[in-house]
């Protein structure tokens, strides 16, 4: 059991080192001018490999804490560009969830322009929602 979580630990580093490094050299991904604004602040790629990989926790109570994120340098960046872009909805919409910790302006303004989007997923509006309620 504990040969095949450390197996699937390993794996979800791995693709989210590759999902960041696709993200560091590509186009911004598609959404509102705050998402935008988030790619263009990059933070470090190990960071968001190591968030991304936090994130696909099974159980929401697994999920790291406000301590675990500050351990992280450019947590909240990492957070948002990972919010803007990852290909799961899961892992977005937890990072969403967890932009909570922060209160930042542009934070903020990612959680508040997610809830109002109406072409954004209902699962990602509802987390942006959750988010901005938990402040």
């Amino acid at each position: 059991m504990r040969r095949a979580r450390a197996a699937r630990l390993l794996l979800a580093l791995a693709a989210g080192a590759l999902l960041a490094a696709c993200d560091a050299g590509g186009a911004p991904p598609a959404g509102t001018a705050a998402a935008a604004a988030a790619v263009a602040a990059a933070p470090p790629a190990e960071t968001v490999a190591t968030l991304r990989a936090l994130l696909l926790a099974h159980h929401t109570e697994d999920l790291p804490t406000r301590a675990v994120l500050d351990r992280h340098p450019g947590a909240e960046r990492a957070l948002a560009v990972i919010a803007a872009g990852d290909p799961r909805l899961v892992v977005r919409a937890r990072a969403l969830i967890l932009l909570k910790y922060y209160d930042s302006a542009e934070s903020r303004a990612l959680l508040e322009a997610t809830a109002a989007d109406a072409r954004v997923h209902p699962k990602l509006r509802a987390a942006a929602a959750e988010a901005l309620r938990s402040r």
